[in-house]
C-alpha cells in the first residue's frame, strides 16, 4: 500500500518536471528520480523488514506472554512442590529425629549393657584375685606342711630302722649267747662206768623241712615224741589258711615246748610269715633276724634273709633292702632265693 502512494506522487509530478526543466535537469531529474527509487525501495525494504520485525517482535510478544503464563504455571508448581517438600522434609525431619532417638536410646543401653559387663568383671576378677591368694596361700601352707611331715617321716623311718638294727643286731647277740650256751650244754659228760648212757651226744646234723608248702618230720627228740611234730603241724595248718595272729601264738607255743627241735627255726620263720602277712613288717624282721642268727646254715635261712629285705623294702627303707639282697647273694649263691634276690636288685635300680 506504501509503494502505490509513492507511485502516485511521482506521476503527479511528471508534468510539471517537463515543462519546467530542460534536457540536462531532465537527465539529472531521471536520476534523482532513480536515486529516489532506490531509496524507495530500500525504504519499503525496511519497511518490509519493520513490518517483519513487528511481527517477529509481536510474536515474540505472545510467545514471552506464554513464556511468562508457563513460568507462573511453574512457579505456582514449584512452590506447590517446594510446600509438599517442606511437609516432606518435615515428615522426613521427625521420622529422623524419632530414629535418631531411638538409635540414642540403643546405644545409652548398650552403654549400660557395657559398663554393667564392665563392673561385673571387675567384681570377678576382684573375686578371682581374692580366690588365687587364698589358693597361693593354702599351697603355700601346705608345702610347708608337707615339708614338715616329709622331715618328720624321715625322722621316723630313720628311727625305726635304727630300732630294727637294733633290734636285729640285740637279737643277733642273743642268739650267738644261747649258741655259746647250748655249745657248752652239748659238752661231752664223764659218766660213771656203772652209770648207763641216758643220752647220745649231739651229733651237731640238723633236720630240715623239705619245702614250705610240707613241712618235713623234724628229728626225732624227747619232746616231738611227745606230740611236738602235731603242735607244728596243727601251726602250719592255721597260716595256711591264712590266720595268721593263732598261727603265730601256735607256733610260739611250739617253740617254748620244743626248744631243742630242730624245727624252731621253721617255725620262727612261721612267726616272721605270719607278722609279714599281718603288715607288722618290723616285727617280721626282727624273726628273721633270729632265724638267721640263730640258724644261718638251717634252709630257712636264705629265705628269712630274703623276706627280711622285702619287708625293709616296705618300709621305704630300700638301701638296707639293697645291702640284705647282696649279703643273700653273698652267703646263699646257690639257693633258688638268690635268683629272687637278683630280681629285687633289678628292680631296685
Amino acid at each position: 500500500m506504501k509503494k502505490a502512494y509513492s507511485l502516485l506522487f511521482l506521476l503527479s509530478l511528471t508534468p510539471f518536471l517537463w515543462q519546467c526543466a530542460s534536457q540536462q535537469d531532465v537527465q539529472s531529474m531521471e536520476l534523482r528520480m532513480r536515486t529516489l527509487d532506490n531509496r524507495l525501495v530500500e525504504l519499503n525494504r525496511n519497511i518490509d523488514n519493520l513490518e517483519n520485525r513487528t511481527a517477529s517482535m509481536a510474536a515474540m510478544s505472545n510467545n514471552l506472554d506464554q513464556l511468562q503464563s508457563e513460568v507462573q504455571r511453574l512457579k505456582g508448581k514449584i512452590e506447590e512442590s517446594a510446600h509438599s517438600d517442606q511437609e516432606d522434609s518435615q515428615r522426613m525431619q521427625a521420622s529422623q529425629q524419632e530414629s535418631e532417638q531411638r538409635y540414642q536410646a540403643m546405644i545409652k543401653d548398650m552403654q549400660d549393657r557395657l559398663a554393667q559387663v564392665t563392673q561385673q568383671n571387675e567384681d570377678l576378677k576382684g573375686q578371682l584375685g581374692n580366690q588365687i591368694a587364698t589358693l597361693q596361700t593354702g599351697v603355700h601352707q601346705l608345702d610347708t606342711r608337707l615339708g614338715q611331715t616329709a622331715s618328720d617321716l624321715e625322722q621316723i623311718r630313720m628311727k625305726k630302722a635304727k630300732e630294727s638294727a637294733d633290734r636285729a643286731a640285740k637279737a643277733s647277740k642273743m642268739a650267738e649267747e644261747a649258741r655259746e650256751q647250748a655249745a657248752k650244754a652239748d659238752e661231752p659228760r664223764e659218766i660213771a662206768p656203772d652209770h648207763p648212757l641216758k643220752h647220745k651226744p649231739n651229733s651237731g646234723k640238723e633236720a630240715v623241712a623239705a619245702s614250705d608248702d610240707e613241712p618235713a618230720a623234724d628229728a626225732a627228740g624227747p619232746s616231738e615224741e611227745g606230740g611236738g611234730k602235731s603242735m607244728y603241724d596243727k601251726a602250719y595248718s592255721l597260716f595256711k589258711a591264712e590266720r595268721y595272729k593263732e598261727a603265730y601264738g601256735a607256733f610260739s607255743s611250739f617253740i617254748e615246748k620244743n626248744p631243742h627241735s630242730s624245727l624252731v627255726p621253721s617255725a620262727r620263720y612261721w612267726r616272721g610269715e605270719s607278722l609279714f602277712n599281718r603288715k607288722e613288717y618290723e616285727l617280721a624282721i626282727l624273726e628273721y633276724q633270729k632265724v638267721l642268727a640263730e640258724s644261718p646254715k638251717d634252709p630257712k635261712a636264705p629265705a628269712a634273709l630274703l623276706k627280711q629285705g622285702m619287708a625293709f623294702e616296705k618300709i621305704k627303707d630300700k638301701d638296707t633292702a639293697k645291702i640284705i639282697y647282696h649279703k643273700l647273694l653273698q652267703d646263699y649263691s646257690k639257693s633258688e632265693q638268690a635268683k629272687a634276690a637278683q630280681a629285687r636288685l633289678d628292680a631296685l635300680k
